[in-house]
């Protein structure tokens, strides 16, 4: 993973993190990597990953599990909004690049209706 230096490496982590379980590389089933496992893979301070894991557990995306350790939650509605506030930051994103290029908003509709999912 490579950073981005004008963005705090923990909001990173945690983006991260969010992707590993959206895009299902992090599942319910399994433990996730532990502060120091995942420090190690990313090349970071310890600190930095329990800072990211302990905002995600905040907003039980991960739990705690007494013995086991770190698991994604099992709650579908937290999956669910998690998903669908990657879906508004994107939209976001890209309509106010449409907006600075000028585009109209019925070609950028027409574009997109017309993509093959």
């Amino acid at each position: 993973m490579e950073f981005n230096e004008n963005l705090p490496i923990y909001l990173q982590i945690i983006s991260y993190v969010e992707e590993q379980i959206l895009t299902n590389h992090w599942s319910t089933e399994k433990k996730v990597p532990s502060v120091r496992e995942l420090a190690k893979e990313l090349q970071v301070n310890p600190g930095t990953v329990q800072k990211a894991y302990a905002n995600l557990e905040q907003r039980k995306i991960l739990i705690t599990m007494r013995g086991i350790g770190k698991q994604v939650t099992t709650d579908q509605q937290i999956i669910k909004t998690l998903r669908e506030s990657r879906l508004e930051e994107s939209l976001r994103l890209f309509c106010d690049e449409m907006k600075q290029l000028n585009m109209e908003k019925k070609i950028v509709i027409e574009k997109i209706i017309g993509r093959q999912w």
